[in-house]
């Protein structure tokens, strides 16, 4: 259980998952298209600062940049992708929300619902990836946090797992996309890590 865990939130940490629009310091509470939770065209691009911290230290081991892009869509199984850059990830907006397809996951995966749009408070659904059934809960639905783009208003979004441990927490602005995430990361018995991802800049083709 404990590697599949893993292999879920490195999934996330590759992803995720993702996506925001450019905005001033200090507001950025409603843009985009509020019926889709995240925008793909082809060219899209987001950029991220990742911070790892040492849970029982708290300490920071490292700051890096990271950048997705969305580089081609294309149809699989009838339906309409678009892949990403890194990860090679498969992304789809569907009437429910947003779904990943990890299509390079060892072991293989099923395309999966990540972010479910419209979401109701408290909602819960099953995700399952790696031989792993993991839950997803709707935290909160109006949730405001400030990254170094800035503030916006988001949906809380929970993953745990079989025992009920929290594998990882996203927060989604709907027509924007993925504004930060935190994965907590086991390493053996007694190390364990945050991964904190916060979005720095967004840009369109």
């Amino acid at each position: 259980m404990g590697s599949a865990r893993t292999s879920l939130a490195v999934t996330i940490l590759g992803t995720l998952f993702v996506l925001i629009v450019s905005c001033g310091e200090d507001a950025t509470l409603k843009y985009g298209d509020r019926d889709q939770i995240v925008p793909m065209a082809v060219g899209t691009k987001w950029i991220y600062r990742t911070t790892v911290t040492d849970a029982a230290a708290d300490t920071t081991i490292a700051v890096d940049m990271d950048t997705i892009r969305v580089i081609k869509d294309t149809t699989m199984n009838g339906q309409q992708w678009f892949i990403t850059s890194p990860g090679d990830q498969a992304w789809a907006e569907f009437d429910d929300g947003y779904w990943i397809w990890p299509r390079n996951a060892n072991p293989p995966s099923d395309p999966y619902l990540f972010a479910k749009h419209p979401a109701d408070l408290g909602e819960k659904y099953l995700v399952q990836f790696g031989g792993a059934t993991d839950t997803i809960t709707v935290v909160d639905v109006m949730a405001f946090v400030r990254v170094p783009l800035g503030l916006f208003e988001t949906t809380h979004y929970q993953i745990t797992d079989s025992t009920g441990e929290i594998v990882s927490e996203s927060y989604f602005t709907p027509g924007l996309g993925l504004v930060k995430d935190r994965m907590i990361l086991h390493f053996g018995s007694d190390s364990t890590r945050f991964h904190i991802r916060e979005l720095v800049k967004f840009a369109t083709p």
